[in-house]
C-alpha cells in the first residue's frame, strides 16, 4: 500500500507500475490514478497497523478518576463515615475505567506509514 501527497489531494493505494515519469496506483475499487512525479511532495509505504492500548488505557483511567470523583463527592453526605470518598472514588472510577479504555483502544486500529525518498526528487515516498 502507497499513499501520495500532491499539493491538491492524497491518494491511497497499490503500485501499478514502476515509476518512470508519473506514478500509477490502482486504489482499493480497481481504478486506477495516474499522478505526475513532477507534482509529487511526498510518498509513503504502509509499515503495518497499530492498535491504541495504552493510550485507551490511559484516558479510560482518567475519565474514570474523574467520573469516580464526581460520583463520589455526589453520595458524600449519603455515606455515614467521617473520611472523605474522594480518593476512594477516583481510584475505584481510575480501576474500571483503564480496562475499558484498553479495550476499546484495541478496537482503534491505524495504519503506519514510512516515507520513501525517490533520488533526484527531493520527494519522500513511503512504503
Amino acid at each position: 500500500m502507497v499513499r501520495v501527497t500532491t499539493p491538491s489531494r492524497r491518494l491511497e493505494g497499490t503500485l501499478a507500475k514502476p515509476p518512470s515519469d508519473s506514478l500509477v496506483l490502482t486504489d482499493r475499487d480497481g481504478r486506477r490514478e495516474s499522478v505526475a512525479l513532477a507534482s509529487v511532495r511526498q510518498v509513503e509505504v504502509a509499515a503495518g497497523r497499530s492498535s491504541h492500548v495504552l493510550l485507551g488505557a490511559g484516558l479510560g483511567a482518567a475519565v474514570g478518576a474523574a467520573g469516580g470523583l464526581l460520583y463520589a463527592n455526589a453520595i458524600e453526605d449519603v455515606l455515614e463515615t467521617e473520611e472523605d470518598p474522594s480518593l476512594a472514588g477516583a481510584a475505584l472510577g481510575a480501576l474500571i475505567g483503564t480496562p475499558v479504555g484498553a479495550v476499546i483502544g484495541l478496537l482503534i486500529n491505524t495504519r503506519r506509514w514510512e516515507p520513501v525518498h525517490i533520488a533526484g526528487l527531493g520527494v519522500s515516498i513511503a512504503f
